[in-house]
């Protein structure tokens, strides 16, 4: 299920580390540390002449958005990912920052609904961007391509999770009824709620991270 790859840069715990192991945080990578519904958007606006806006993705199906078959919309997601275009995205302002604070503390872990069969794409852009900052991903597949699942939920319990970060209102249920603190990443239109269920919190940006993270897992940790 996980994938350890020390050699491609994630991080190695030192032998203090480990009789003194952080606590885990697990962090998502579309929408949280990559873009990925922005470059989409533009992609399909300029390769098919629509004009969709960021008001327009109200569900983060794309099939939805687009108006295409699951098949159809799945073969052009992925015909992004496994491009050379997909490498060269930025990620999201100010995670660098926040990133380094957090990994003082915790050990980081990437949970991504990305299929296995993108690892490749994805830990490229890890190293690229967040050397040494992860310890792992974890690749627990998505409903809508066919190609294999396990719930968010599975994967935090099972590596012992202190907190979520996620932009996915559906996850920020799941995981916080079984006892799994969240925080809600951005205000997008496919997460806005007027409410929130208990040990959830919304961050705004990055910027907003760190203090919301130590608010619900404890920041006094010497």
């Amino acid at each position: 299920m996980t994938i350890a790859r020390p050699s491609l840069g994630m991080a190695d715990n030192t032998e203090a580390e480990l009789q003194a192991k952080k606590p885990t945080l697990a962090i998502d990578f579309d929408e949280v540390l990559f873009p990925l519904s922005l470059e989409l958007m533009n992609r399909h606006n300029e390769q098919h002449g629509t004009s969709f806006t960021t008001n327009d993705y109200v569900t983060y199906v794309p099939s939805e958005v687009w108006g295409h078959t699951s098949l159809e919309s799945v073969a052009k997601v992925y015909a992004f990912l496994k491009s050379e275009d997909h490498i060269n995205v930025p990620p999201l302002a100010e995670a660098a920052d926040a990133l380094e604070d957090l990994q003082r503390k915790y050990e980081l872990l990437v949970v991504t609904s990305r299929d296995r069969q993108l690892r490749q794409q994805t830990e490229a852009w890890l190293l690229l961007y967040f050397p040494g900052v992860f310890s792992d991903v974890v690749h627990a597949g998505n409903p809508h391509t066919g190609l294999g699942f396990q719930t968010k939920v599975e994967i935090c319990q099972q590596s012992n999770v202190v907190c979520l970060i996620d932009d996915s209102l559906d996850y920020a249920h799941e995981c916080s009824g079984a006892g799994i603190p969240v925080i809600l990443f951005g205000r997008y239109p496919w997460n806005e709620s007027s409410t929130l269920p208990s040990g959830v919190l919304r961050a705004e940006s990055w910027a907003d991270i760190s203090g919301l993270v130590h608010s619900l897992v404890g920041g006094d940790r010497p």
